[in-house]
C-alpha cells in the first residue's frame, strides 16, 4: 500500500511538471541612465630638452670635473597625456663610487631652489604646472678638493615617476615613469 501511494504521488509530480511551463528564478533589475557619458584618458609625460624640445634620455655627462667646479642642465618635465599629476624625483647610484657620495645637487624651478643637498640623497615631490610642464635646472657640483676623488666617475640615473595620488601607486593606480642616465667623471687637479 505504502509503495502504491509513492509510486501514485511520483505520477501526480511527473504529470503536474509536464504541464507546467518552464520558469527561471532569475531576478532582472535594470537601471538607465540617460546623457551617460564614459571617458578613457592618459597619464603621460616626458622630459625635453628647454632648447629644441627633443626627448632627452641622457643628461649629465661631464667630464674632468674640479674641485668647486659645476656643470648646469635645464629639463623641462612635459605633461603628454590629459591628466594633471604629480611626480617625484629620485637619484638611483649604479655605481656606489666616493665621488657619488661628494656631489652635490641643486635643483631650480623659475631661480627658486626646489632642492638642495648630497645628490645620492635626491628626493624631490611636485604637481604638474597649470601650464602642464615644469622647467628646472639642475646643477651638479664637486665641492671637495680630496685627492681620492681625482679620476673617479660617478653613474647614476634620475628616476621619475608620475602619480595621480600616491606616490606608491603601482598597480591599480595611474603612473608613468621615465629614467635618464648621468655620468660625471673628475680630472687630475
Amino acid at each position: 500500500m505504502r509503495t502504491k501511494l509513492l509510486l501514485i504521488s511520483i505520477l501526480f509530480l511527473g504529470l503536474v511538471l509536464i504541464n507546467t511551463e518552464r520558469t527561471d528564478a532569475d531576478l532582472v533589475a535594470e537601471r538607465r541612465q540617460q546623457d551617460n557619458t564614459f571617458s578613457a584618458t592618459t597619464l603621460s609625460f616626458s622630459n625635453r630638452n628647454t632648447a629644441n624640445f627633443d626627448v632627452v634620455n641622457w643628461f649629465f655627462t661631464t667630464d674632468h670635473l674640479q674641485p668647486n667646479g659645476y656643470d648646469l642642465h635645464a629639463l623641462r618635465v612635459q605633461k603628454d597625456g590629459e591628466m594633471e599629476f604629480n611626480y617625484n624625483i629620485r637619484v638611483i647610484n649604479t655605481n656606489k663610487d666616493i665621488l657619488c657620495d661628494s656631489l652635490e645637487l641643486t635643483v631650480l624651478k623659475d631661480f627658486q631652489e626646489v632642492y638642495k643637498g648630497a645628490l645620492s640623497a635626491t628626493h624631490i615631490e611636485r604637481s604638474i604646472s597649470k601650464e602642464g610642464f615644469d622647467d628646472l635646472i639642475f646643477i651638479v657640483k664637486l665641492k671637495s678638493n680630496e685627492a681620492s676623488l681625482r679620476q673617479k666617475q660617478c653613474n647614476f640615473t634620475f628616476s621619475m615617476k608620475t602619480y595621480k595620488k600616491s606616490p606608491d601607486e603601482k598597480e591599480g593606480g595611474l603612473w608613468a615613469k621615465q629614467e635618464l642616465q648621468n655620468s660625471v667623471k673628475t680630472g687630475m687637479w
